[in-house]
């Protein structure tokens, strides 16, 4: 495969893929509105009611699909990863994936949400569709997680509405940070022309056990004053989130948010995409832990890059809150002693295990705590 045509095809499609169209929403845009984790907030709003802080995130764009230059470009890229001639289910997946990167991201939009019969504007999106806002929420509801309608009830012909949730995360209990990419997702990172066909193309594959051990985690987890909550964290762009999304639900992985990477090259992030993900995996999660002072965390990645060397300076930072970090013995992948002497070391090799399929058939690692 001709890699640099494929990235270049790649890099044309994310500069023309972005569309100035101010305004309110219109009829054939879409929202995504992702699932985003909430903390209650140290200072108070109003009186009798818990407080929370909530980092909203959305997506606004336009899809593309009877587009012909997109359409050309997408069977060059089918060409170049040499699957020219390919089963219904191979054209369905790599339609589904690649027209997420086709898409027109609609910049300066605004629009409205509702949550808890209360109305919030959001906007205007940014040149990559994409809007961040943090809001503060005084609730007596128990409902958790709570509901984000966009568009609700519309009566406007053709009018489509969109939703999501938010999730209320106590102050305190445990939380699971989980890499996906040959932790959960069996997607062979090491091998490169492999790694583009497991993403773009093959349906989606989970790690032998994975989704059984965090279902005892989880269920082992239940009966304590708060629930174990799961955090799953991937330098995948968030084009991928749909994909992703469902890959989580089919193969009942316990329901979790996903924090996912920017993928375009006006603000060169495309480059940082290309590059090892570990500044941005180590900047996530400690900003996941801060968001969290209180809470547990377990760590869990694979040996096939850098995640043992991530969990090891996120570590060094909270020895507290981190209680245990799993890595998954990835074949082919570096499992020497030296490497992992360098990262842990004294009090902090006791937190970590080393781990594979074999172990979890076995149940050893599925007991309270651990």
């Amino acid at each position: 495969m001709n890699q640099h045509i494929l990235f270049f095809a790649l890099i044309h499609l994310i500069l023309f893929s972005t569309a100035i169209n101010a305004g309110n929403l219109k009829d054939n845009e879409t929202v995504i509105f992702f699932k985003v984790d909430a903390a209650q907030a140290s200072s108070h709003l109003e009186k009798g009611k818990t407080h929370w802080n909530i980092p909203l995130h959305a997506w606004v764009f336009e899809e593309e699909n009877e587009s012909i230059w997109r359409n050309k470009l997408k069977e060059k890229i089918i060409n170049e990863l040499g699957t020219a001639q390919i089963s219904a289910d191979s054209k369905e997946n790599i339609d589904k994936r690649l027209n997420m990167f086709l898409v027109d991201s609609q910049g300066f939009k605004l629009f409205n949400f509702e949550i808890e019969n209360q109305m919030f504007s959001f906007g205007p999106s940014s040149l990559n569709g994409h809007i961040y806002k943090k809001i503060q929420l005084a609730l007596n509801s128990e409902s958790n997680p709570l509901n984000v309608f966009v568009n609700k009830g519309a009566s406007k012909k053709n009018q489509r509405h969109f939703s999501s949730v938010i999730r209320l995360i106590p102050r305190k209990g445990l939380s699971i940070i989980s890499d996906i990419d040959d932790t959960i997702k069996d997607s062979h990172v090491l091998n490169k022309q492999a790694l583009i066909k497991n993403t773009l193309l093959r349906p989606a594959k989970p790690v032998d056990n994975m989704s059984q051990w965090y279902q005892c985690l989880e269920k082992m987890n239940k009966n304590k004053s708060s629930n174990a909550y799961f955090h799953y964290i991937s330098a995948s762009p968030w084009q991928l989130y749909p994909m992703l999304n469902t890959f989580l639900e089919q193969y009942q992985f316990p329901e979790g948010s996903l924090y996912l990477r920017k993928f375009r090259i006006k603000d060169s992030s495309f480059f940082d995409f290309l590059k090892p993900s570990m500044k941005y995996k180590i900047l996530t999660i400690t900003q996941l832990m801060k968001q969290f002072p209180e809470r547990d965390f377990i760590l869990i990645g694979d040996s096939g890059e850098h995640d043992p060397e991530v969990y090891a300076t996120v570590l060094k930072e909270f020895k507290t809150q981190v209680k245990k970090i799993y890595i998954r013995k990835v074949p082919e992948s570096d499992l020497s002693e030296e490497r992992f002497r360098q990262a842990y070391s004294g009090s902090d090799k006791n937190k970590l295990i080393l781990f594979s399929e074999l172990d979890i058939i076995q149940s050893k690692y599925c007991q309270p705590n651990t």
